[in-house]
């Protein structure tokens, strides 16, 4: 220990000696421990920090998935949930979770949250604390006995200042008075994002229900001796008794997955993408470094030689050297720190973006002890690998041979130094290849037509709670007041309403039926479309173009005709060879209590119009049949309203919440945002990703080039002698440049070739997160290859003009 604690001392000043080497070694390191320190970090909130719940191993949420739709995340009907609670053995608990909005009365004025009514146990399954007073008990999801609420941490401090005197309040939720029983943890985030639900009321489910009614998530907690795998087994053999008892002609299947696998199954696959390619740059960096120290070792020869004629032993060299590689390791880490740390709130602030694209757990994206313990290892291991390079030349060196030689050395360690040459090259040519294809889906991504101009249009969402408007006509009422009252605001050039959002991943599904086409029970159950719900003016807000028939109008009211319009996924599914214009559709809504349905269910409806497909799950989503329906005729408690605007949208923001409370003093009004908010919304982790793979490729591309630079002017001063000979014997300078050529071509075509296989081998693993590029792009690639081969005879080029100037005479009389 007093040795290395010796060698330390030494090699910081031999480090300080050397202050261009040092610094440029470093800057190499910084950057790839950085970048590695960076994505650590990410890689642990997200995939590894642990949930805020005891037990989380045996945490579950349970997906009904139906190949048939293509739904892999289908919600639960309470009638299954309730056969289940009786027939499985596989779990501890089960629990009922449904969440909607509420609007929160008193104390303040009316503000819209969101809430959930949760089975009794389902703060059971979590072991969830509460921060003051306590969460459900046994039976308070029983009739007459549901009158209790326990609220956020959030909503505590926004509402109630953080009052300890909280419990025991009454608080007003829509119609019904509730006593705040609990407050729960700051920490407490069931699924990870920024979404906070601050009321959860008691669920009581009455039994009778149908299994149509696809209404709420399940989450269970698995027994000791029990694995998601085997739960899944016997969970799927039980809707297999229900469907024989009871037919529904749907394929239906439960996914058991754990509740923090589901939290990043969606985010995991880009993660180890930059995780690999952050890998990458730093191999590239301690090979460009590991061919900085060979050439380095060789100036020093007579230095190590000099040592070992001293009688330093082996290990002695390798404590030395290991010295040197961790005084630059370590400066090179603690640079990297500085640089992660510095970008790891901009990536956290990006990544915390709401929406359909927003990364689980970013909140807790931080520098912790186990990334700074990973950072050490991460330069230890660095400082290894530094070492072994100049040790390997040390041992293998003539120590006599080193003394009694004048002038630069032949070389030596040739075929190491070009392998790194070939592999820094590979490697670069590989991750520059996929920075390309990332880049280019991405590319796609923004380039890709919506189906409507996203431009100068404000949303913002209501909810109309059926206290206060019991009847479709109220809900007509309110409507069409408010529509006119935001219409005539100054910079409004059409205002109109829509339940789901386009682009915000919301939606909801209802089964269609074609009169007069034979069909089976289980083909009729795959005739599944998107609805939505509209006023007239919407697809003149949203600039959606109208390919065949009409638009809705006025006269498509409550007691007119009911009327559809279609898109054209829908069209070209269902009515491929026929005329679709006058054709009747027979819808099936769920037979479910779930908020969002249509107030009015009119079962047979004429297509009158066909539409442009719109994105309405996202721009990397394929199209779907979705049917629009007329606001009058179909009205709906969710209202989201669209304001296409002749100014800056959002300066429209309070004279529109103005213009509500004009009509509805009441109302509340939330989710302001702007269609071009919600389209950059989809696309964030897509453009996030592609933008760092690019970042990490163009620092290893430079890596490479330079590092190709420096063996090539090394080689050079090697063979000094050599080619002053050669030039003293009569060469031309053609064939000295066509012998460097060769010998440059040597390291870059084989580092360009090896480069182009681990390329196309490794962009199997982006397909999943690709859109709409091909994973073995030739020609990409082909733009890659070029490009490496380009640059890299560049930076061959400059120390070829150095060597071609060389004055043979002056060149051997140095020697």
């Amino acid at each position: 220990m007093c040795n290395l604690f010796s060698e330390l001392k030494s090699a910081s000043r031999i480090v300080s000696r050397s202050p261009r080497f040092s610094f440029s070694v470093v800057l190499i390191l910084a950057l790839g421990i950085g970048a590695n320190s960076l994505m650590l970090s990410v890689i642990f909130a997200v995939l590894f920090r642990p949930l805020p719940f005891r037990d989380q191993d045996r945490i579950v949420i349970l997906w009904e998935s139906q190949p048939t739709r293509g739904i892999n995340r289908g919600i639960i009907s309470p009638a299954d949930y309730l056969e289940w609670t009786r027939r499985t053995r596989s779990f501890e608990h089960l629990a009922a979770w449904r969440t909607w909005f509420y609007t929160l009365r008193g104390n303040g004025g009316p503000e819209q949250v969101w809430g959930v009514h949760a089975s009794a146990g389902f703060f059971k399954i979590l072991g969830a604390q509460p921060q003051l007073g306590r969460t459900f008990l046994p039976g308070d999801d029983s009739p007459g006995r549901e009158n209790v609420v326990v609220i956020s941490h959030a909503l505590w401090q926004r509402r109630y200042g953080s009052s300890p005197g909280v419990i025991g309040k009454a608080i007003t939720v829509d119609d019904r008075v509730y006593t705040i029983v609990g407050v729960l943890r700051a920490d407490f985030n069931l699924f990870g994002t920024t979404r906070s639900y601050d009321v959860w009321m008691p669920f009581v489910m009455m039994p009778g229900s149908s299994r149509m009614d696809h209404s709420i998530l399940v989450f269970g907690k698995l027994k000791s001796v029990a694995a998601p795998a085997s739960a899944e087994t016997e969970m799927n053999a039980v809707m297999g008794d229900l469907e024989r008892e009871n037919p529904s002609g749907e394929q239906r299947r439960i996914r058991v997955v754990r509740l923090k696998d589901s939290q990043v199954e969606r985010t995991r696959p880009t993660l180890l993408v930059l995780l690999a390619a952050v890998g990458i740059l730093l191999t590239i960096g301690c090979a460009n470094v590991a061919n900085l120290m060979l050439a380095r070792a060789a100036l020093r020869r007579r230095e190590v030689a000099t040592r070992v004629a001293l009688g330093a032993s082996s290990s002695r060299l390798a404590i030395h050297f290991l010295a040197e590689g961790l005084v630059l390791a370590s400066l090179g880490g603690a640079l990297g720190l500085l640089l992660a740390t510095a970008g790891l709130g901009r990536l956290r602030d990006t990544a915390l973006r709401p929406g359909v694209a927003e990364v689980p757990r970013a909140q807790l994206i931080y520098m912790d002890v186990h990334v700074l313990v990973c950072t050490a290892g991460l330069v230890l291991l660095t400082a290894v690998l530094l070492s072994l390079a100049p040790l390997a030349h040390a041992v293998r060196s003539n120590a006599f041979a080193s003394l009694r030689a004048v002038g630069v050395a032949v070389s030596s360690h040739r075929k190491l130094r070009s392998g790194l040459v070939v592999a820094e090259i590979g490697l670069s040519t590989a991750l520059l290849f996929c920075a390309v294809l990332l880049g280019g889906s991405a590319a796609k991504l923004l380039a890709t037509d919506p189906g409507l101009n996203t431009n100068n249009v404000l949303t913002f969402r209501l909810w109309l709670p059926q206290w206060r408007f019991s009847t479709p006509d109220d809900l007509l009422r309110f409507q069409r007041q408010a529509a006119l009252a935001l219409s005539v605001l100054p910079g409004v050039s059409s205002a109109s309403v829509v339940n789901f959002p386009p682009l915000s991943g919301w939606g909801d599904a209802t089964t269609v039926t074609i009169p007069g086409r034979d069909q089976s029970r289980s083909e009729q159950s795959r005739l599944v479309t998107q609805y939505r719900v509209v006023t007239p003016d919407y697809f003149a807000t949203m600039q959606v173009p109208l390919r065949l028939g009409r638009h809705f109008t006025d006269a498509d009211d409550q007691h007119g005709a009911p009327v559809a319009i279609i898109n054209e996924e829908m069209a070209r599914r269902y009515w491929p060879d026929t005329p679709v214009l006058g054709a009747s559709v027979i819808l099936r809504f769920p037979a479910s209590g779930a908020p969002w349905k249509p107030a009015v269910n009119r079962e047979r409806v004429t297509v009158v119009g066909v539409v442009a497909d719109v994105k309405e799950f996202g721009v990397a989503e394929p199209d779907v049949p979705q049917i629009y329906l007329p606001y009058s005729q179909f009205p709906s408690r969710l209202l989201t309203f669209a304001l296409r605007t002749t100014i800056a949208p959002q300066s429209l923001a309070t004279p529109a919440v103005a213009a509500i409370h004009q009509v509805d003093a009441e109302q509340a009004v939330s989710e302001i945002k702007t269609m071009d908010q919600y389209r950059s919304d989809t696309t964030t982790l897509s453009r996030t990703s592609a933008m760092m793979v690019s970042l990490f490729a163009g620092f290893a591309f430079l890596l490479a080039t330079t590092g190709l630079y420096a063996s090539v002017t090394y080689s050079f001063a090697q063979r000094r002698l050599e080619l002053a000979i050669r030039a003293a014997l009569g060469a031309t300078p053609a064939k000295l440049l066509t012998l460097i050529f060769i010998e440059a071509s040597s390291l870059i075509v084989p580092g360009v070739v090896l480069g182009s296989t681990l390329g196309l081998v490794g962009s199997r693993a982006l397909k999943t997160l690709l859109f709409g590029v091909r994973s073995d792009d030739l020609s990409a690639l082909g733009i890659v290859a070029a490009l490496m081969v380009t640059t890299s005879m560049l930076a061959c080029w400059l120390p070829m003009r150095g060597a071609l100037k060389l004055d043979p005479m002056q060149s051997l009389r140095h020697e």
